[in-house]
C-alpha cells in the first residue's frame, strides 16, 4: 500500500508539472509510462486533472 501511495504522489507531481509544461502531450507520455507501472495511478491523477486544466476528453484520453 506503501508503494501505490509513493507512485501516486510521484504521478500526480508529474502530471501537473508535464501538463503546465506541455499539455496533452504531457499527459498523454505521463500515460503511457506510469501506465507501464500501475495503471490506478495514472487513473487517479488524469481524473483530478480533469475538473481543472486538463479537461475531461483529455484525461478521458489518457486514461483509456
Amino acid at each position: 500500500m506503501l508503494q501505490l501511495g509513493a507512485l501516486l504522489t510521484l504521478v500526480t507531481i508529474a502530471a501537473k508539472v508535464l501538463t503546465a509544461t506541455a499539455g496533452a502531450s504531457g499527459a498523454y507520455a505521463l500515460a503511457v509510462v506510469s501506465g507501464l507501472a500501475d495503471v490506478d495511478a495514472v487513473t487517479l491523477s488524469m481524473s483530478r486533472l480533469a475538473v481543472g486544466p486538463l479537461g475531461p476528453d483529455t484525461a478521458a484520453r489518457a486514461i483509456g
